[in-house]
């Protein structure tokens, strides 16, 4: 997996180059959205800013939406994983509104998620609910918005709850076929 990673890594900045040389700031903004992800999935945090903030720098030049989400929301999770959380709720709030202007379900489900997480790290429990509310409603079935909501029920004592929602993730998984 590690090589795959890199070349994957060697393949963006590849695209990266393409489109700076191209002054295509479309295609750098989507490479470095998709640089981002990869870092990130790599657990590659301090590169993933680095990217995402490149990413930010081309906001005025691009008209890509989707890639722009993209970036915010891989620099609020690599932020939150690096600990340096000063911003994120202002960077939250910008993916939510632009995630609504094209109105994409998944960017919407992860804005929405991603200020959920937010709010639980400052302990505002309604805001959690609220936000990962409104995420459940684009996306019921994300194990990563049931996974929220499931921790922050089990600490508020709401056992009941939280056991509804643990219910539903089991069903996901007894539903899916043998061989994922």
């Amino acid at each position: 997996i590690r090589g795959e990673y890199l070349k994957a890594r060697e393949t963006f900045g590849q695209a990266i180059d393409i489109s700076r040389r191209e002054q295509d700031y479309d295609l750098e903004m989507l490479s470095l959205a998709a640089a981002a992800a990869g870092d990130a999935y790599d657990n590659n945090w301090e590169q993933c800013v680095e990217r995402c903030r490149e990413g930010l720098a081309l906001r005025e030049k691009t008209n890509d939406l989707y890639a722009l989400t993209s970036v915010i929301g891989f620099l609020v999770r690599a932020l939150i994983a690096t600990g340096h959380t000063d911003g994120t709720t202002d960077l939250a709030q910008e993916q939510v509104t632009l995630a609504e202007r094209f109105r994409d379900r998944v960017a919407l489900s992860t804005a929405y998620w991603l200020n959920g997480v937010l709010a639980r790290m400052k302990g505002d429990w309604e805001e959690v609910r609220h936000y990962t509310g409104i995420a459940l409603d684009f996306s019921p079935g994300d194990d990563r918005i049931l996974g929220t909501r499931i921790m922050i029920e089990y600490d508020l004592g709401q056992s009941e709850v939280g056991k509804s929602f643990l219910s539903e993730r089991s069903e996901r998984f007894r539903d899916r076929p043998a061989d994922i």
